[in-house]
């Protein structure tokens, strides 16, 4: 920091310091049809050391206040964290830190499948199968011989952040499927999106996404859990509650006891 804007307050000599040389002597900011707001304002560079008329702000508020309650990525992240659409929103014992809460959610896709596993009759599908040119991996991907069905599924742990990818989900799921019905004709094909976080899909919270309503409006399926592991013949979840038991039990024994 140029000496000149030196002052014993630190905080308050880099704010002179980033409007002065950053902002002012840049051009970042300018006001042609209106004085610079309070802010903004700083005293002349030859009374930056002697002026005592500087506004003090208490610690409990900020200048800035207004901008941190409007500016929408701030306020989108903040309630991110308390989607109730996130496996998050379901663990009550303890508050999930942004880094286990992904934990938590990677975790969930090898436990359905070793569930899927347990099925009788069924055998997972080789990675190694060709089913596009690029190997894509497929999250869940079964065969029942005998009765000649085949489940497939993307697992989406966060329907309501599948915002970016769920386009490209969706091509997915479908060039999939149509891949399987060539390789595999004769067999039923289920497939679609495995959106983990409800025990059903049917559940207000998981129809009330627009995620789900584009994937249905091209025809793909979406489950629930217990929707899910119904194609398995598998019997799950009498309520939520149960399926969040099972969750607290992963947390704990992924992170510790509580």
């Amino acid at each position: 920091m140029p000496n000149e804007y030196k002052k014993e307050d630190s905080i308050e000599a880099y704010r002179i310091f980033y409007i002065e040389s950053k902002l002012k002597q840049r051009g970042i900011v300018k006001y042609t049809k209106r004085e610079w707001p309070e802010f903004l304002k700083v005293p002349s560079k030859t009374d930056l050391f002697h002026s005592r008329n500087w506004t003090v702000y208490p610690a409990t508020m900020s200048r800035f206040s207004t901008i941190i309650a409007q500016n929408a990525y701030i306020n989108n992240l903040h309630q991110s964290s308390l989607d109730p659409h996130s496996f998050h929103n379901l663990v009550k014992s303890r508050k999930l830190t942004q880094s286990e809460n992904i934990t938590l959610g990677i975790c969930m896709e090898p436990f359905f499948h070793d569930v899927a596993s347990t099925a009788d009759g069924w055998t997972e599908i080789s990675v190694d199968t060709i089913i596009d040119e690029k190997k894509v991996q497929k999250d869940h991907l079964f065969v029942h011989e005998s009765s000649k069905t085949i489940v497939y599924a993307e697992q989406k742990n966060n329907m309501n952040l599948d915002s970016e990818k769920v386009v490209a989900t969706r091509r997915k799921i479908q060039n999939v499927e149509q891949k399987l019905r060539e390789l595999y004709p004769g067999y039923t094909i289920n497939a679609g999106a495995f959106a983990s976080r409800y025990v059903t899909s049917t559940m207000p919270i998981c129809q009330e996404i627009s995620r789900t309503k584009n994937y249905i409006k091209e025809n793909i399926t979406v489950w629930g859990v217990n929707e899910f592991l119904a194609l398995f013949g598998i019997s799950a979840y009498t309520c939520e509650e149960e399926y969040i038991g099972d969750i607290e039990e992963i947390c704990t024994r992924k992170f510790g006891p509580v």
